[in-house]
């Protein structure tokens, strides 16, 4: 119910992950692909890291905020603060349709959308 009658509009901001945050941190460099993609695996690459980040979550959400998958990626010893090179991490066969992939490495955080076809 709106003052203005029975119809609201709602605009939503494309720069919101779940929980609040901005889509992208400076300093964290992430590629993520393919996308879109079949709900197999995803691949990413990221630079950027602080020496002490040793591992790095992948979380997926859904479009109304539910996460339907978490991952952690430990890193090799002696590569933070250096490039990763190409990372895989399987999805587990998700369903079709649009989620949000939240990589989290120390206290940096990369939101994306990702968009999973049949």
């Amino acid at each position: 119910w709106c003052s203005w009658g029975w119809a609201c509009e709602v605009t939503i901001a494309p720069g919101v992950a779940p929980g609040g945050e901005n889509l992208a941190l400076d300093g964290m460099g992430v590629v993520v692909w393919p996308n879109p993609n079949n709900g197999r695996q995803l691949w990413m690459a990221i630079d950027g890291l602080t020496d002490d980040v040793r591992t790095i979550a992948v979380d997926v959400h859904d479009l109304g905020g539910k996460r339907v998958m978490a991952r952690g990626i430990a890193l090799p010893t002696g590569q933070a603060g250096a490039q990763h090179g190409a990372m895989r991490v399987d999805l587990g066969g998700l369903a079709s349709g649009t989620y949000v992939v939240a990589i989290t490495a120390g206290d940096q955080r990369h939101v994306e959308r990702l968009v999973i076809v049949d």
